[in-house]
Formats: structure tokens, C-alpha cells, sequence
């Protein structure tokens, strides 16, 4: 192989990777949320409201809920809510409220969820 056809393929090479790496910049989630420990520490709450777009440029909004056991960091329930409309989205990046509350015997987790709904998990 001639050395102009090592550099024409060196190149393309590393136009794909800029392509594929950009591609993945673009439609990687981003937003803010909350977490709360439980009061023993043993597990975490989390709860994320997220924007991604597409590969045809549509923002999807959508909201992570998930627990964690903080000894091994093994997902022990999560779930993904998509609103329907802009009156079912909440902003869990708002400090000054509080989302997520644990029982007092760290044996179940509220969210809030658009609209003043609370979503209850037990947890092990």
C-alpha cells in the first residue's frame, strides 16, 4: 500500500470517529434532579428530569425515577416517565422544594409526581 493511500485511509478513519463521537454528544440525555439518602444510609433515591434529542432533531422530555443500595450501587427499582403534556412536567432542579421523602423505617420512598401525584415504592 502506497503511503498517500495509508493517509487517505488514516483520514477517513478519523473523520468517522469525529462523526460517530458527535452523534453520540447529540443525542446524550442531559437535565438536573434530586437524590435522598435514607436516614441509615443504606439505599438512594433519585429523581431526574431529562432532554434528549433525536436523530431528526426532537427534544424528548421525559422523567428517571430510580433506587439504589448504596453498598453496591445495584439498582434495585427504577422507572422511566414520558409526559404527555407540558402540564405533566415538574422540575426536580428546584431546590427550594423537596421531591422525594423516605419513610420513617427506610422501608418505602415517595416521589412527587406532576400534578401532586405521589408515587410510593416499597423497598427491601
Amino acid at each position: 500500500m502506497s503511503t498517500k493511500g495509508f493517509y487517505r485511509i488514516l483520514w477517513l478513519s478519523a473523520i468517522g470517529i469525529v462523526c460517530a463521537v458527535g452523534l453520540i454528544i447529540y443525542t446524550m440525555p442531559s437535565g438536573t434532579g434530586e437524590y435522598q439518602h435514607t436516614p441509615n444510609n443504606q439505599y438512594r433515591a433519585d429523581a431526574k428530569v431529562l432532554e434528549r434529542r433525536t436523530l431528526t432533531g426532537r427534544q424528548v422530555r421525559y422523567l428517571e425515577f430510580q433506587v439504589k443500595s448504596t453498598a453496591n450501587q445495584t439498582v434495585i427499582w427504577q422507572a422511566t416517565y414520558y409526559p404527555a403534556t407540558a402540564d405533566e412536567w415538574i422540575d426536580y432542579g428546584d431546590r427550594s422544594i423537596q421531591f422525594i421523602h423516605w419513610n420513617d423505617s427506610n422501608t418505602a420512598v415517595s416521589f412527587t409526581l406532576p400534578n401532586q401525584r405521589v408515587l410510593t415504592v416499597p423497598v427491601p
